[in-house]
């Protein structure tokens, strides 16, 4: 990175390719007239609009918290993860559903390439298409449009271990591959595993009611705001009813 100094203006060149990528991440959403979002929020938004419409699926976390709970009188860490397999499968389903951007990080051909019949130009910017990959039919033979934890019950390896893993292996795909994986990936998911065990052990999320015609009114999945790169659910309320009442 280099900088010069023009009156009161200071121009600066990058040549670091990684940098350029993240920064071009950055104004494309401000050029939206968008600000850069939070993606752990984003997907603790999907989340709950998600399972607002899977009281059963609510109600099996409630269980493995519970259990956790009335033996050790406390709230879990994300080191004892492994007591929590169906909340973890439910974590991976939710991003497997709705990724917080549908497209990855740009990369760039650093030469000239054929891909399965295609030819690729050195300098090609090079964008994935996380949503398509999340719901492809060879990756997820098992209903992939619907939303269904029990896929992923028999591999509940944390996210951040399995991108270590050969291309191949990997479940989800969120959070990029190879050395510019999201570093935010241990936090994102260890920070959505402490806020979820602690909203189940104490309520449960449910729609809220018309007030004209007393039906409930379910957060809408399949449409998304125009949040510039990243896919933010429609405006939606629910009800965070503690347990039991």
């Amino acid at each position: 990175m280099e900088g010069q100094r023009s009156g009161t203006e200071i121009q600066v060149k990058i040549s670091y390719p990684p940098c350029k990528s993240y920064l071009f991440h950055l104004l494309a959403e401000e050029k939206a007239g968008k600000k850069p979002l939070d993606r752990i929020a984003v997907t603790l938004s999907w989340t709950l609009a998600e399972l607002v419409h899977h009281p059963e699926v609510q109600q099996k976390i409630q269980e493995e918290v519970d259990v956790f709970i009335t033996k050790h009188g406390r709230h879990p860490t994300f080191a004892e993860r492994d007591q929590f397999p169906y909340l973890i499968s439910v974590q991976k389903e939710c991003l497997r559903c709705h990724p917080p951007s549908p497209f990855g990080a740009p990369h760039t051909a650093t030469e000239d390439l054929n891909f399965r019949g295609h030819f690729i130009k050195k300098g090609t910017v090079l964008v994935a298409n996380l949503h398509a990959m999340h719901l492809g039919p060879e990756a997820y033979p098992d209903e992939p449009t619907r939303f269904k934890p029990d896929r992923f019950m028999q591999n509940i390896v944390p996210m951040a271990a399995a991108a270590n893993t050969k291309i191949e292996s990997r479940d989800i795909y969120v959070f990029g591959w190879g050395r510019r994986i999201c570093p935010g990936i241990y936090l994102a998911e260890s920070e959505v595993f402490a806020i979820m065990t602690r909203i189940f052990a104490s309520c449960d999320i449910l729609p809220v009611i018309d007030q004209k015609t007393k039906k409930p009114i379910y957060p809408v999945l399949d449409k998304a705001r125009d949040s510039g790169l990243v896919m933010l659910p429609l405006e939606y309320n629910v009800r965070f009813v503690k347990r039991g009442q």
